[in-house]
């Protein structure tokens, strides 16, 4: 699955810098998303990490809701 958005972000299942952690908590479901900011040449590859509700239903759609208005998932220390 490929998924791109308006604002150079792409989330690829292929690429080994994406990542999709789903994770259940008081009954929902919630998806941790880590993607790719392309830039504006589309050669970058910066990774951008979201969160939000998830829809196993329609992943999907869920992913790219996620890079879209998702909260931003920091880095946390070891």
């Amino acid at each position: 699955m490929r998924i791109e958005t308006n604002t150079n972000l792409v989330y690829d299942a292929q690429h080994e810098k994406c990542l999709c952690i789903t994770s259940q908590a008081d009954g929902r479901a919630f998806a941790f998303v880590q993607c790719l900011d392309v830039g504006h040449d589309g050669k970058g590859e910066r990774a951008k990490r979201y969160w939000g509700l998830y829809d196993p239903e329609n992943p999907a759609a869920s992913i790219e809701r996620i890079m879209r208005n998702g909260g931003k998932w920091p880095q946390l220390p070891n």
